[in-house]
């Protein structure tokens, strides 16, 4: 439920409550929350879900804003901005899968 109330707070479209695809059995709930849950429970609460510190480029995610930060400086985005952030991730997460996984290419 708090996913979907995120979701509709940042004006993303959000999915039934249940989506079983064509061709999927329904699975049980045992295999834990998701990452995109878990964040979304951390923000509800008033964390803020930051990048590693490993470079000097980074973003830093709370409830009421993204920024991404270059150095010891930077800029939050707007809304729109975001959801653009977002399809562009998407993308390139669809077309670059985990090394490793079953959609990988192989070498």
């Amino acid at each position: 439920m708090a996913l979907r109330d995120f979701y509709v707070a940042i004006g993303l479209p959000t999915r039934p409550k249940r989506l079983i695809r064509a061709g999927q059995t329904p699975t049980t709930a045992s295999r834990g929350p998701s990452r995109a849950e878990a964040a979304s429970r951390a923000l509800a609460h008033g964390s803020a879900i930051t990048s590693p510190r490993r470079r000097s480029i980074g973003w830093r995610v709370t409830a009421d804003a993204v920024r991404l930060q270059v150095g010891a400086g930077g800029e939050a985005l707007s809304h729109g901005e975001v959801v653009e952030l977002q399809a562009a991730l998407t993308a390139w997460l669809r077309l670059n899968p985990a090394p490793g996984s079953a959609t990988a290419p192989k070498s």
